[in-house]
């Protein structure tokens, strides 16, 4: 019979563990279009047809507005494509950011929903157009 070593016992352990994180990661659901979701700097997100992840923020100013807008900036990717987008209110106006990926037209939506009414500090939705 074997003697189970302290390597071994070690190695099963990591081979177990490869295995059910492989697992977990296969069946994850993808997010759907149209529900509010959380979001956090370095989570990617998976929607059916691109990842989405968030990269931060970042404050631009101008003359004219020298408080200056806050953006947040995600990154879009399909395969081996990414795309940096960014969605700000601006003066005030929270509208859905338009972006393209793929040939396919979508809406992300930061603050405030259209259709769904507020959302929470670190909530998006985005919609396929």
């Amino acid at each position: 019979m074997p003697i189970m070593t302290v390597r071994n016992i070690y190695a099963a352990f990591s081979v177990i563990m490869s295995l059910l994180c492989t697992f977990a990661w296969a069946n994850e659901p993808a997010s759907s279009y149209g529900e509010k979701i959380g979001f956090a700097k370095g989570l990617t997100l998976s929607f059916p047809d691109f990842t989405l992840e968030y990269a931060g923020q970042h404050r631009t100013s101008s003359e004219k507005y020298p408080r200056g807008f806050l953006f947040y900036d995600f990154k879009v990717r399909v395969r081996d494509v990414e795309k940096s987008i960014s969605w700000s209110n601006g003066t005030g106006e929270i509208a859905p950011l338009d972006f393209e990926i793929d040939g396919k037209h979508f809406l992300i939506e930061l603050q405030r929903s259209d259709k769904l009414g507020p959302l929470k500090e670190n909530q998006l939705v985005v919609w396929q157009k």
